[in-house]
């Protein structure tokens, strides 16, 4: 916990309001920033992330920033937090906190400045030096009636109600969590310069709509929230933007956004609101044993779902690459870092393909090239790594080349142990949660598992007045498919000794698992961004011990050649099932035949799916097709490239 500066007593406030301050910055000389004496009483209504500001070529001992958004019965205004004071005060601050300021800066506000403000407007800048600005809390026993604050502003809204609000508009969401994605990182430019941005994908259900609510979230400077994020648990988000496409919608974080899990709810203002009343009414009339059982964690997660036209595709694309050669493909492959994921279009053909079930029986198609055309793996030449030659930073120091492939034992273990040094390059060291008293279960079996129950009943005390504390979870483990890393078979036909790219198989991290409330820990930490020090408390085989998801039927592994035939990719394709959940199909119906399942990402949703020896029968359709292969591209480390199928796009008349 963090502990806060003494407060001030009330009676000593004489505070200025903003309305006031406002006026009297805008009628003077403001050749030099107005420092004023006035103590300022406010109340926080929203709280930014984190900004860390720092740059190589500057010296700064603490280059953060943090805006406030508060107000008093006047107007409303941001306080700008800087360097040392957000360490001192950024933990402690909440929305609904009343503060009283002293010895701060009035400036015009960035958007004023830099042009992107309609009106002008101040802000209220707080640094520990010139002048050292003075903060204290105000209990609200002490908070005076003539102050009149006014509370903290929500905007809740239902599933139901998010189709007929505009592009962009702000609002809040509180759900039950049925999907926690695997932590992700996106590369964006901002200021001249590539940033790596952290986030996840999450599914709300709130009992209207009947589709769960799809939430990209990033980063919010919240650790101890985010990292208590997970299915079966009750989520406020708070200052979410509605993005909308042509088919879908769904909500993503912004500036403003933060986030509260089960047992972080008490004395939250927003408890008693009408919306959440409904929603909590709503959670007691949930069966249990329903949302436990389509409960997923991790996998890779693709959205909002592509289209299944190529024209369509070309036209909604934004901010990935256009069509790329084999070269360059390889080239940004080798460029992408721990868990950085890009999305690519290359033309290309179908080499043959393989399912893989959840039993991990591997079935092949009887073929779909000539003879002269299939490809074998030479014994001396296992397949490498796209940074072989491209000085990729995780490349082993002392070796010239990663390779993918090698015994299982030995891919298993760079699960979770990087391949380079801990002086090659330095990065943030992740802290491990806390011991808890179920973690000593960290080492046991899945039959551990059993016995343990959950009530998602108790999770809605804490919007009461009692306060309760976790709840345990069942779930029937077993042991989910492997993910070998190992090359294909070599098969009859001349020998293929050029680059590859991809995994014989669907790692770990790509399939989706059942959701273990009671070994929720290792999940997380399982599925998580991985430290190198994780090896000593955690073995790579944990993540076999969780079931798949309930959705999961197995793979199918597609070895994709470019039409210069220079580069091979072996991708995961994971088709989307009738009456999945969590990744339902395009409501769009088709023949259920290769090119049209390939260009829906899955089978039609009017029919069953054919079964996976029928579909494989059916491969000879993929014979000499020149297709748009639409693949997404993630490093899960240790030399690992995840590379997933996600669309392919007929480009001959005939398709």
């Amino acid at each position: 916990s963090v502990l806060l500066p003494v407060c001030l007593c009330a009676t000593d406030l004489q505070p200025v309001c903003l309305r006031e301050l406002r006026r009297s910055f805008f009628s003077r000389s403001r050749r030099r920033q107005s420092h004023s004496q006035r103590p300022l009483t406010v109340r926080v209504l929203r709280k930014s992330r984190l900004l860390h500001f720092g740059k190589t070529d500057r010296a700064c001992e603490c280059p953060y920033q943090a805006v406030l958004e508060v107000a008093d019965s006047s107007d409303r205004a941001a306080v700008v937090l800087w360097n040392s004071l957000c360490l001192d005060w950024y933990r402690g601050v909440e929305p609904g906190t009343v503060l009283s300021i002293h010895s701060y800066r009035v400036k015009e506000s960035y958007g004023s400045r830099s042009g992107s403000a309609r009106e002008q407007d101040i802000e209220i800048s707080l640094n520990s030096r010139n002048p050292s600005a003075e903060l204290a809390v105000v209990p609200e026993s002490a908070v005076l009636p003539q102050w009149n604050l006014p509370s903290v502003p929500f905007h809740f809204l239902s599933r139901e109600e998010l189709p007929s609000c505009p592009q962009g508009h702000t609002c809040d969401f509180i759900g039950l969590v049925t999907f926690a994605g695997r932590p992700e990182r996106l590369r964006v430019r901002g200021q001249g310069e590539e940033q790596l941005k952290q986030y996840r994908w999450l599914q709300l259900e709130d009992g209207t709509g009947g589709q769960p609510v799809a939430v990209k979230l990033f980063a919010t400077s919240q650790p101890e929230e985010q990292a208590g994020i997970h299915p079966l648990s009750v989520l406020v988000c708070t200052s979410v933007q509605l993005m909308k496409t042509s088919s879908v919608h769904y909500l993503t974080s912004t500036r403003y956004t933060q986030v509260y899990c089960t047992g972080q709810h008490q004395r939250r203002p927003y408890r008693r609101l009408p919306p959440v009343r409904r929603f909590i009414q709503w959670l007691k009339t949930v069966d249990e044993d329903a949302v436990a059982r389509r409960a997923v964690i991790g996998g890779f997660f693709s959205f909002p779902p592509l289209a299944a036209s190529m024209d369509q595709y070309l036209q909604e694309r934004s901010g990935d690459p256009g069509l790329v050669s084999a070269a360059e493909l390889q080239r940004e492959a080798g460029r992408l870092l721990y868990r950085e994921r890009r999305c690519f279009a290359i033309q290309g053909t179908v080499v043959s393909v393989t399912h893989s079930d959840c039993d991990n029986t591997v079935s092949a198609a009887p073929g779909c090239d000539p003879a002269d055309e299939q490809l074998s793996w030479s014994s001396s030449s296992a397949p490498l790594s796209p940074c072989s030659s491209l000085g990729c930073p995780w490349s082993p120091r002392n070796s010239g080349s990663v390779r993918l492939g090698g015994s299982g034992r030995r891919a298993q273990k760079r699960l979770f142990v990087g391949e380079r040094s801990r002086s090659e390059l330095p990065r943030k060291r992740l802290v491990l949660p806390p011991p808890s008293p179920r973690w000593s279960g960290l080492h046991t079996d899945a039959d551990a598992d059993s016995g343990v129950g959950f009530s998602l009943w108790e999770a809605t005390m804490e919007f009461l007045e009692k306060d309760d504390g976790d709840e345990e979870g069942e779930e029937e483990d077993g042991v989910g498919a492997s993910c070998g890393a190992a090359p294909p078979t070599a098969s009859p036909g001349r020998e293929w000794a050029g680059p590859w790219l991809g995994r014989a198989r669907a790692a770990r991290e790509t399939l989706p698992r059942r959701y273990s409330h009671a070994r929720r820990e290792v999940q997380a930490l399982a599925l998580g961004l991985q430290p190198e020090t994780l090896q000593r408390s955690l073995p790579d085989s944990k993540l076999d011990t969780f079931s798949t998801a309930a959705g999961y039927s197995g793979h199918y592994t597609v070895t994709l050649r470019d039409l210069s035939r220079s580069l091979v990719v072996q991708a995961v394709f994971l088709p989307s099932c009738p009456g999945d959940w969590h990744c339902p199909p395009l409501p769009q119906a088709h023949s259920n035949s290769w090119l049209a399942v390939l260009a829906h990402g899955g089978f039609s949703p009017g029919s069953p799916p054919p079964a996976p020896s029928d579909l494989l029968s059916m491969a000879a359709q993929l014979t000499g097709r020149r297709l748009l292969l639409v693949l997404e591209l993630c490093q899960l480390g240790g030399g690992r490239l995840e590379a997933v199928l996600s669309r392919a796009f007929p480009l001959d008349p005939c398709g």
